[in-house]
């Protein structure tokens, strides 16, 4: 038990590369459950409830705070389902397994971080059968 705690925690991984006047340090890359984070990755968050699905995010800015938490902040990626009714790109509509990226950032704690998250970015919509139903 001692082990999976020890995996779980959090690490930096090199040298801060900025403080600023606040005294947050700014890193680029942390680990965490045996996963490596970059800038520009994109993560699963821990939602408020376990029943919900977990939240998306990409990673734009990682750092520690002077009182020791750490942080991350990024733009939310969201479902069809997460976009507000008559929002979501009707044509060609949103696929089942594709997201919006959002201009919408929070920062939130690197413990609500869960796994990294494999999401593929196009500035098109992507071909015509590309998705399964």
């Amino acid at each position: 038990a001692a082990a999976a705690a020890a995996a779980a925690k959090e690490a930096w991984i090199g040298q801060a590369v900025q403080v600023d006047r606040d005294g947050r340090a700014f890193y680029t890359s942390f680990r965490k459950n045996g996963d490596v984070f970059r800038l520009k990755d994109c993560a699963t968050l821990k939602p408020e409830t376990e029943a919900a699905d977990p939240y998306l995010a990409q990673i734009v800015s990682m750092w520690q705070e002077p009182g020791g938490d750490m942080m991350i902040k990024g733009p939310w990626l969201y479902r069809e389902r997460d976009v507000p009714k008559g929002k979501a790109p009707k044509n060609p509509p949103m696929g089942a397994r594709e997201v919006l990226l959002s201009d919408w950032c929070d920062a939130n704690p690197i413990e609500s971080v869960m796994q990294r998250a494999s999401i593929l970015f196009s500035a098109a919509p992507p071909p015509a059968g590309l998705d399964p139903p």
